[in-house]
């Protein structure tokens, strides 16, 4: 796109340019209260917002206006992504707020305060508007000039090249095996335990697990104990996990190389962030339900990319056909929103496969495979889970783990306007909820207020709740919107690294942990060999989310900004394959919004699965091209 270097132009680029310098280097935290509104106190709460900034802002300034001179030179179109942006800007301004106090009052406490507002909403915007572009220039040249590793004499290069498989499976199987043996006998988790007391008959049976996650844990671990004390049962079902990430990984680095021609260095950064990465590598060692149903969402990805291959006939293949059956049945089974997952996926899949631009490639006996396919996922998963819940005893309350949104904005408008709410209306929330949920809200997390769900509350007593939550709405909007960017503005907002790691094979301070290790007979490594491993696979997880660059592959924002940037692009492209590539990542993440709180095991499925996506737009973006 043609720059036109008039006067306008150079305003506007320095202007927004600064805004963004100083949205990422100002103090948002208000100057004192009870300020008189004098020219003192406002300059006083200006020096406390941009004091000792000055150096580093006129620095920063000067490289971003060089910086966003040159991306304007790259623009070849309009993305129109300046709406979105301006959105995503929105929500990290309210995200620095509430990470002072949990709060919006930062936001409009005093004139500076709302001229700070203002320049972070343009700065911010700006900045995400130029990282569109950034990204859609790079990635476009990367889809067309990005090359593969080059014919050589390394060894280990030519090694790859001729085992594509094969190279890659050795190497994770050799680069992750000191993190399963630092995890030794295992990193657990409380759901971890209330799983295995519920399958040793030591717990009660609840919908919260999923019946088949908790028979699949618990089968590992009493075959484990054959071979002697818990640590070797725990340790054998994170072996597991070491091996199926291993095997995944290669499958996908195969993939991606083979059938998509990734370019090398999605090839090389998938392999080292397998690897090296926190939440991918450190993860092998993590006992819980959301890891191999990770996998699962990663496998069922990888079949997705074959199925959407413009030259590979996916419904002639059995083998990867079984395969995507194993994953969406997996997914559906070891998680209960894995449904939510797989059925839509499904479902536009099928509708594409069979709409009038695919109907004259796809022969009549490919259909019937697809149809009996996605009828067998859903036949078998839905059996597996009857059966498992006859066998185990279903119990009421798993309609709460779908309402944490609505509960947690329920509890904020108490919170803040539960003197407006009458004697009529606090009944028909105590037919449901607590009545003293406004004293357990809790910003971050919904488990406290859905923890008091009434599990004998009916059809009707939920319909009631529901009209008088709609009511609430309309009083108090605001109050609702809060309530959920509070709880989930981590997933959009990249200042805040999110330290989600186990430590522990056994919680002292937690009694059902402690019983069940002493009859399992769990424990600590003896070794103070294995404890110093452990002690420096803990600070480098804590150090490697921290590091430039490098932390930002652990960062969830990252990959949420990643997802809506290539949504955008697709769109704007026409890149229909890559769209639905992406929806079970998005779905993902709406899922995470609707969890209890945003953790780094629910996001798993949308962050191991990048590069496939990757691969798929880079592939399509070729296509076009060519």
């Amino acid at each position: 796109m043609y720059i036109r270097k008039n006067r306008r132009y150079y305003i506007t680029l320095t202007v927004c340019s600064i805004c963004m310098a100083l949205a990422l280097t100002m103090n948002f935290a208000p100057g004192v209260e009870g300020s008189s509104g004098s020219i003192g106190d406002i300059l006083d709460d200006m020096k406390n917002g941009f004091e000792g900034t000055a150096f580093i802002t006129t620095l920063l300034s000067g490289m971003l206006i060089w910086c966003n001179y040159h991306i304007d030179r790259l623009k070849k179109d309009k993305l129109h992504v300046e709406i979105i942006c301006f959105f995503l800007a929105i929500i990290w301004l309210m995200a620095e707020s509430f990470s002072l106090d949990d709060t919006l009052s930062a936001l409009h406490s005093s004139r500076v305060q709302c001229l700070k507002s203002i320049i972070y909403v343009v700065g911010s915007t700006y900045l995400l508007v130029q990282l569109a572009y950034l990204l859609r220039f790079l990635l476009d040249v990367s889809a067309i000039k990005g090359r593969d590793l080059p014919q050589t004499e390394v060894r280990l290069v030519r090694q790859y090249r001729k085992h594509p498989f094969g190279f890659p499976l050795v190497v994770f199987l050799v680069a992750l095996f000191p993190q399963l043996v630092f995890s030794y006998p295992a990193r657990m988790t409380i759901d971890a335990y209330a799983q295995l007391a519920q399958y040793f008959g030591v717990g009660t049976y609840a919908v919260h697990h999923p019946p088949a996650s908790t028979w699949l844990m618990g089968k590992v671990v009493s075959f484990g104990l054959l071979f002697g004390n818990g640590n070797r049962a725990v340790f054998l079902y994170i072996a597991i996990q070491y091996l199926l990430l291993a095997v995944i990984s290669a499958y996908l680095v195969y993939t991606i190389r083979i059938f998509f021609h990734a370019p090398r260095w999605l090839q090389i950064t998938t392999i080292l962030v397998t690897v090296l990465a926190p939440y991918h590598a450190a993860y092998v060692g993590v006992m819980v339900k959301d890891i191999i149903y990770a996998y699962a969402i990663l496998l069922m990805e990888i079949e997705l990319l074959y199925m959407l291959h413009s030259d590979f006939n996916f419904w002639k293949s059995g083998r990867h056909c079984i395969l995507f059956w194993i994953a969406a049945s997996l997914s559906i089974l070891l998680r209960n929103n894995g449904r939510y997952v797989v059925y839509p996926t499904m479902a536009v899949l099928f509708i594409s496969l069979f709409s009038k631009q695919n109907r004259r490639r796809i022969q009549r006996e490919e259909r019937i495979r697809c149809a009996l396919l996605f009828m067998a996922v859903i036949v078998v998963s839905t059996a597996v889970l009857q059966c498992l819940n006859v066998r185990y005893g279903e119990k009421n309350g798993e309609i709460k783990e779908a309402l944490s949104i609505p509960f947690q904005q329920t509890a904020r408008y108490l919170k803040e306007y539960g003197t407006e709410v009458s004697k009529e209306e606090k009944e028909i929330l105590s037919r449901v909820l607590d009545s003293e949920i406004a004293d357990l809200y809790n910003p971050r997390i919904s488990d406290p207020v859905k923890g008091t769900y009434r599990q004998w509350a009916t059809a009707e007593d939920l319909k009631a709740y529901f009209k008088l939550w709609v009511r609430l709405f309309f009083r108090h909007p605001m109050s609702y919107i809060r309530a959920t960017v509070n709880q989930n503005y981590v997933l959009i907002w990249p200042k805040e690294e999110m330290h989600s790691y186990w430590t522990e094979a056994v919680y002292e301070g937690y009694e059902p942990s402690m019983q069940l290790a002493e009859y399992m007979g769990i424990h600590e490594a003896d070794s103070s060999v294995f404890q110093s491993f452990a002690e420096l696979q803990d600070l480098y997880v804590g150090t490697a989310v921290l590091l430039p660059v490098w932390g930002m592959l652990s960062n969830i924002a990252c990959y949420t900004l990643l997802l809506i940037f290539l949504f955008v692009f697709s769109v704007r492209s026409r890149l229909y394959r890559t769209l639905l590539a992406l929806l079970p990542l998005l779905v993902s993440v709406l899922i995470v919004i609707a969890a209890p709180v945003v953790s780094v095991r629910y996001s798993l499925p949308f962050m191991y699965p990048m590069p496939a996506v990757l691969a798929m737009y880079l592939y399509e973006v070729r296509e076009k091209q060519e």
